[in-house]
């Protein structure tokens, strides 16, 4: 298959496995309380995050992310780690509960603020 029905099929195939990677690397950095492996996790999602955006070929943002997501921002946590205790302080349940209330609260006004956007790619957009 070739064109551009070849082209979306490949993006496809290399596409949802590493955003699949990409979603077992996030639970597994929430569940974490080691913040080594915590910090050497966030330097790899960056590095499949930039393989992803290459796939999608945003070239730029792919550069952008492997030396900044990657680079200086593991670099900088490293850092960091040695002025701080190795593992976290284990939380109290009632202390989950507001930031999932803060989250589950812009996540709502984000989804009503982007009801009155105007349709993708729409010519009588304010943008055109």
């Amino acid at each position: 298959m070739t064109g551009p029905e070849g082209a979306s099929l490949a993006v496809d195939l290399l596409s949802v496995p590493l955003r699949a990677l990409l979603f077992v690397i996030a639970i597994a950095i929430a569940r974490l309380r080691s913040m080594f492996a915590i910090v050497m996790l966030s330097g790899i999602y960056s590095l499949i995050t930039a393989t992803w955006f290459v796939v999608v070929d945003a070239l730029d943002v792919a550069f952008t992310e492997a030396s900044v997501g990657a680079g200086i921002t593991t670099v900088l946590f490293l850092g960091a780690m040695l002025l701080t205790s190795r593992r976290a302080k284990a939380e109290s349940n009632t202390a989950r509960i507001v930031p999932l209330l803060v989250v589950i609260a812009v996540g709502a006004v984000l989804v009503y603020a982007s009801i009155d956007l105007p349709g993708f790619g729409d010519p009588n957009s304010p943008a055109n």
